[in-house]
């Protein structure tokens, strides 16, 4: 009875201290770095941890339905890009400046200029387009 019993005890001890451990290790290997945010988009900036890896993720939302995805096509430097399916763009790319605009049929795009992206970040920006006041022929 009594070895049964420490069985669980050790049992316990051995999961909690591997959720911890699984805690930790996800926790050191991406940290929010800082998130800004207004009515037109969202950027949330996360750090590697090897510092060294660097993307930019861009996806495109309904301005009142924040869940609600459409395909956007994203002009970054005068490049443009276009999702193929609702997921979001990803690209690895270089620490730089940027000017990031999306844009989607029927809907105001959005630009950001000056966008500065650093050695070892992984942003995610969300864009929440607005309908077009023009008229679509």
């Amino acid at each position: 009875m009594e070895t049964q019993k420490h069985q669980k005890v050790k049992m316990l001890v051995a999961k909690n201290l591997f959720f911890l451990v699984t805690l930790f290790l996800i926790n050191s290997c991406y940290s929010l770095k800082k998130s800004k945010k207004n009515d037109s988009y969202k950027i949330e900036v996360f750090k590697s941890k090897n510092n060294f890896s660097t993307y930019l993720n861009l996806q495109a939302f309904h301005y009142k339905k924040k869940k609600e995805k459409y395909y956007s096509t994203y002009w970054i430097n005068n490049f443009i890009f276009s999702e193929h399916n609702l997921n979001r763009l990803s690209l690895h790319i270089l620490p730089g400046k940027f000017e990031i605009e999306s844009e989607a049929i029927g809907k105001e795009s959005i630009k950001l200029k000056d966008f500065e992206v650093k050695r070892g970040d992984s942003i995610i920006i969300s864009f929440f387009l607005k309908d077009s006041k023009e008229v679509l022929n």
